[in-house]
């Protein structure tokens, strides 16, 4: 599946040769959401197949009810620096970043989320305790990465600007 965000990136997804052109779907683990079916009913289907993946993390993420839900490419600046800089207080990642943005934060936070799962404390653990734990876990590497990012545009901007 692919990164899609209008009506012509709809049909360049569904449409071989064009689909190249696009980044791929990412899971909260940075992976590529792969697309069931044939080419007849990518095209024709208004409903989107994907190949399920599970393993022992997705299982329990699953079981515990945590629920996933896609990352804004849409980030915000300090309040403090948008004054200090008279800027916009907001900023939207390339596609090439939001990919990237992804793939960091999800890779990070999946290894640490299947080592605590696989830990020998683990079963030990209350589900409530669980719950918290990992998305806890995903909230500070999708913030990590985020940070990141912000700090790159606030550099961007200082360098355009001049230090004031």
């Amino acid at each position: 599946m692919r990164e899609t965000d209008n009506i012509v990136d709809v049909w360049k997804s569904r449409t071989p040769g064009w689909s190249q052109f696009l980044y791929p779907q990412r899971d909260i683990w940075g992976r590529e959401i792969d697309r069931a079916g044939n080419f007849w009913t990518r095209l024709l289907s208004p409903v989107e197949y994907s190949a399920a993946k599970g393993d022992k993390v997705d299982t329990e993420m699953a079981r515990l009810g945590i629920g996933v839900r896609k990352r804004d490419k849409e980030l915000a600046l300090p309040e403090n620096f948008v004054k200090r800089f008279e800027t916009e207080p907001k900023f939207e990642l390339e596609p090439k970043q939001y990919d990237n943005y992804i793939k960091a934060a999800g890779t990070r936070a999946r290894r640490r989320v299947y080592a605590y799962v696989n830990s020998e404390a683990y079963p030990n653990i209350s589900d409530d305790k669980r719950k918290e734990k990992i998305e806890g876990i995903i909230t500070d590497e999708y913030s990590k990465e985020r940070e990141r990012y912000v700090k790159t545009k606030r550099r961007e901007i200082v360098a355009s600007k001049g230090a004031k």
